[in-house]
């Protein structure tokens, strides 16, 4: 008899809230080098804007670090500097993952300017009251390698007195708080603000270090929460599955309001997940499902996914009597990443997507229908 425990929490594609961010990320063209607000860490050699995918799985353009061997500065960003109040709170944030190995030093930290000092004086203050002059609000190995998390800090305003440190990394799967970053705030001097975000020290050249989505704005009430800076809201799912030992079956977001959780696909497994999420509060909300048989869970549902393997499209054909499509049909590949979701005509039972541009391997096909039932079918793309 096996059991499976489900956990869902609320996840989003809202689109991030640009109209207080100090950073103008529309220079990044793809390429080597600085661009306009942003100047590089290390060499251009070691600085690339490529095509790449959030931790939604949603294509964007990424900053990556390609490091050298030699034991230096190896890819990121100083932002230029940005007007600022020192009598108010800012916050800074950016998405980081690191590939291949912990070699090196992950660096996210600012700098504020003062024009009689030149830029290794830049100076801020700790929140006991002791200047800074190289502020980072956190510097280390990330937990996990090839993950994104959102790190996020504050700047206070000059006359603040607490010694409490609100800044945050966030993980990018599960949504949980797993570090706490460091404070700082203004001196009574400040008048510029800039953002840092770095690769240092990496001699391994197989190493990759990706940022994206840097952020520098005023903490008034319109700035994105944290959970829109996650793509997280009411309307969406982040659907986890494990079973009784605690390998996860299923990772996949389900935007589509009213998201059910379908059975989950088998293969996809990882070894660590259940101790990771099983007691984790996922930011808004959590819904255990135990099922204590598999058979007498299932209903009985007539469909076709064809042809499998495939190599131009792929069709799903649902014969139940009185069932059909609904909403929107999600494509995701083996890791759970959103590949592309395809409308679906209102009352259909048949929907054919085109994959023919797809790289081969393994996708799943989620979808929602009529009797409030789901359902997650996986096929090969040749």
């Amino acid at each position: 008899m096996k059991r499976i425990i489900l956990l869902c929490f609320l996840s989003s594609f809202y689109s991030i809230l640009e109209s207080q961010n100090l950073l103008n990320t529309s220079t990044w063209t793809l390429g080597s080098g600085s661009v306009a607000g942003f100047s590089v860490n290390g060499s251009s050699s070691e600085n690339w804007r490529i095509n790449g995918k959030d931790h939604l799985g949603r294509e964007t353009i990424i900053w990556e670090a390609r490091n050298d061997a030699t034991r230096n500065a190896d890819g990121g960003w100083n932002t230029s500097y940005k007007n600022i109040d020192k009598n108010k709170t800012y916050r800074l944030s950016v998405w980081i993952k690191k590939t291949n190995s912990n070699n090196g030093t992950t660096y996210f930290g600012t700098q504020r300017y003062r024009s009689d000092y030149n830029v290794y004086n830049n100076t801020l203050l700790n929140l006991s009251g002791t200047v800074n002059r190289n502020p980072y609000f956190w510097y280390g190995d990330l937990p996990k390698l090839d993950r994104w998390y959102l790190l996020v800090a504050f700047v206070h305003p000059q006359n603040y007195s607490s010694s409490t440190n609100f800044g945050k990394m966030y993980d990018g799967v599960t949504g949980e708080e797993v570090l706490t970053l460091r404070d700082f705030k203004f001196s009574h001097l400040a008048t510029l603000l800039r953002h840092r975000a770095y690769l240092y020290y990496d001699t391994d050249v197989n190493d990759r270090q990706y940022f994206l989505y840097p952020r520098m704005e005023e903490v008034n009430g319109q700035e994105p929460t944290i959970n829109q800076l996650m793509g997280i809201n009411s309307d969406s799912n982040l659907i986890l599955a494990f079973d009784n030992m605690g390998n996860q079956k299923q990772r996949f977001y389900c935007s589509d309001p009213g998201c059910n959780v379908p059975p989950p696909p088998n293969g996809i497994v990882d070894e660590d997940a259940y101790e990771e999420h099983i007691n984790t509060n996922l930011l808004n909300q959590e819904v255990l499902v135990e099922v204590e048989d598999d058979e007498a869970n299932e209903e009985i549902l007539e469909f076709k996914l064809y042809p499998n393997p495939a190599s131009d499209k792929v069709s799903i054909v649902i014969s139940s009597k009185g069932v059909h499509l609904t909403s929107m049909i999600s494509l995701y590949d083996i890791n759970g990443s959103l590949i592309t979701e395809s409308k679906v005509i209102e009352g259909n039972s048949k929907h054919n997507l085109d994959i023919s541009n797809f790289a081969a391997g393994v996708y799943i096909m989620h979808g929602h229908l009529s009797n409030g039932q789901s359902f997650s079918e996986r096929f090969i793309k040749k």
